[in-house]
C-alpha cells in the first residue's frame, strides 16, 4: 500500500493558513520531519501524540532556532 505524501509547498502553505497543527499520523520517524519543518519555517505551533523520543530529540536539534526565530512552538 502506498501513502501519499504531500509536496514540501503544500505542507508550507497548510502551516502558513494554520495557528496550531496537530499531527495524528505516524510513525513519525518516517512522516513528520517535513510537518516539522514547515511549521518551524511558517511560525506555526506544531503538537503531536508521538512516543518516538530519539526523533523527537532529533527535531529539536534540527528545527528549535528556525521555531524561535519565527515564534512557533514546536513539542
Amino acid at each position: 500500500m502506498e501513502v501519499a505524501q504531500l509536496k514540501v509547498e503544500e505542507l508550507e502553505a497548510l502551516a502558513e493558513k494554520s495557528k496550531v497543527l496537530l499531527n495524528t499520523v505516524g510513525p513519525y520517524a518516517i512522516h513528520g520531519e517535513p510537518v516539522v519543518a514547515a511549521c518551524a519555517r511558517k511560525g506555526t505551533h506544531y503538537l503531536d501524540v508521538t512516543g518516538e523520543a530519539p526523533w523527537v530529540k532529533e527535531m529539536i536539534g534540527k528545527y528549535n532556532s528556525v521555531a524561535q526565530s519565527t515564534g512557533a512552538v514546536v513539542s
